[in-house]
Protein backbone atom coordinates (compact mmCIF):
# COMPACT_ATOMS: atom_id res chain seq x y z
CA UNK A 1 0.00 0.00 0.00
CA UNK A 2 1.37 3.53 -1.00
CA UNK A 3 0.37 6.33 1.92
CA UNK A 4 -0.68 9.58 0.61
CA UNK A 5 -0.85 12.90 2.89
CA UNK A 6 -3.17 15.84 1.84
CA UNK A 7 -1.72 19.45 1.70
CA UNK A 8 -4.99 20.72 2.38
CA UNK A 9 -5.83 18.91 5.70
CA UNK A 10 -2.59 16.98 6.28
CA UNK A 11 -4.98 13.77 6.69
CA UNK A 12 -2.91 10.39 6.10
CA UNK A 13 -4.97 8.03 3.54
CA UNK A 14 -3.76 4.87 2.53
CA UNK A 15 -4.14 3.83 -1.14
CA UNK A 16 -4.77 0.26 -2.41
CA UNK A 17 -1.68 -1.34 -4.21
CA UNK A 18 -2.55 -1.71 -7.82
CA UNK A 19 -1.84 -4.19 -10.15
CA UNK A 20 0.97 -4.08 -12.68
CA UNK A 21 0.11 -2.55 -15.85
CA UNK A 22 -0.78 -5.22 -18.42
CA UNK A 23 1.45 -5.35 -21.65
CA UNK A 24 0.14 -2.69 -24.01
CA UNK A 25 0.65 -4.73 -27.99
CA UNK A 26 0.10 -2.25 -30.93
CA UNK A 27 -0.53 -3.70 -33.98
CA UNK A 28 3.08 -2.74 -35.02
CA UNK A 29 4.33 -4.98 -32.27
CA UNK A 30 2.55 -7.82 -34.01
CA UNK A 31 3.97 -7.28 -37.15
CA UNK A 32 7.32 -6.82 -35.86
CA UNK A 33 7.17 -10.07 -34.62
CA UNK A 34 5.60 -11.54 -38.28
CA UNK A 35 8.56 -9.98 -39.86
CA UNK A 36 10.82 -11.45 -37.54
CA UNK A 37 9.59 -15.02 -37.49
CA UNK A 38 9.65 -14.34 -41.54
CA UNK A 39 13.44 -13.22 -41.18
CA UNK A 40 14.49 -16.12 -39.05
CA UNK A 41 12.61 -18.73 -41.66
CA UNK A 42 14.61 -17.74 -44.39
CA UNK A 43 17.66 -16.95 -42.44
CA UNK A 44 17.63 -20.89 -41.56
CA UNK A 45 17.40 -21.08 -45.30
CA UNK A 46 20.80 -19.21 -45.99
CA UNK A 47 19.47 -15.64 -47.28
CA UNK A 48 19.86 -12.85 -45.65
CA UNK A 49 15.98 -12.52 -44.81
CA UNK A 50 12.89 -12.62 -46.32
CA UNK A 51 12.82 -9.80 -48.28
CA UNK A 52 16.45 -11.28 -50.22
CA UNK A 53 15.21 -14.79 -50.38
CA UNK A 54 11.65 -13.74 -52.49
CA UNK A 55 13.65 -11.73 -54.82
CA UNK A 56 15.28 -15.03 -56.27
CA UNK A 57 11.75 -15.83 -57.64
CA UNK A 58 12.64 -16.53 -61.20
CA UNK A 59 16.11 -17.49 -60.66
CA UNK A 60 17.69 -19.90 -63.02
CA UNK A 61 18.90 -22.15 -60.38
CA UNK A 62 16.07 -24.27 -59.55
CA UNK A 63 16.44 -24.48 -55.83
CA UNK A 64 16.83 -20.92 -55.44
CA UNK A 65 13.64 -20.30 -57.59
CA UNK A 66 11.37 -23.29 -55.79
CA UNK A 67 12.88 -21.72 -51.85
CA UNK A 68 12.00 -18.26 -53.30
CA UNK A 69 8.26 -19.30 -54.55
CA UNK A 70 7.86 -21.29 -51.29
CA UNK A 71 8.70 -18.38 -48.98
CA UNK A 72 6.46 -15.85 -50.89
CA UNK A 73 3.98 -18.03 -50.20
CA UNK A 74 4.63 -18.15 -46.43
CA UNK A 75 5.06 -14.60 -46.86
CA UNK A 76 1.62 -14.07 -48.55
CA UNK A 77 -0.15 -16.35 -45.86
CA UNK A 78 1.28 -14.76 -42.70
CA UNK A 79 0.39 -11.38 -43.94
CA UNK A 80 -3.02 -12.77 -44.72
CA UNK A 81 -3.00 -14.16 -41.24
CA UNK A 82 -1.92 -11.52 -39.80
CA UNK A 83 -4.14 -8.61 -41.52
CA UNK A 84 -7.36 -10.85 -40.54
CA UNK A 85 -6.47 -10.94 -36.68
CA UNK A 86 -6.18 -7.44 -36.14
CA UNK A 87 -9.59 -6.55 -38.05
CA UNK A 88 -10.82 -9.31 -36.60
CA UNK A 89 -9.06 -7.95 -32.90
CA UNK A 90 -10.23 -4.17 -33.95
CA UNK A 91 -14.40 -4.94 -34.47
CA UNK A 92 -14.56 -6.75 -31.19
CA UNK A 93 -14.80 -10.40 -32.71
CA UNK A 94 -11.43 -11.97 -31.01
CA UNK A 95 -10.01 -11.00 -28.22
CA UNK A 96 -6.23 -9.71 -28.47
CA UNK A 97 -3.64 -12.79 -28.28
CA UNK A 98 -0.70 -12.37 -26.40
CA UNK A 99 2.86 -12.59 -28.46
CA UNK A 100 3.26 -16.19 -27.82
CA UNK A 101 -0.22 -17.07 -28.91
CA UNK A 102 -0.31 -14.60 -31.98
CA UNK A 103 2.85 -16.90 -32.71
CA UNK A 104 2.07 -20.02 -32.49
CA UNK A 105 -1.18 -19.10 -34.34
CA UNK A 106 1.07 -18.46 -37.73
CA UNK A 107 0.99 -20.09 -41.01
CA UNK A 108 3.56 -22.96 -40.82
CA UNK A 109 6.40 -22.60 -43.69
CA UNK A 110 5.56 -25.06 -46.12
CA UNK A 111 8.39 -25.80 -48.82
Amino acid sequence: MQRIISVVTGEETNLPSLPPNPEILTERDYMSKAQYVMDAKAQSMGYDNIFTAVSYVGDSFKRFNDEAVALREYRSKVWQHSNKLMEDVLSGKTKQPTIEKYVKGLPEFKS
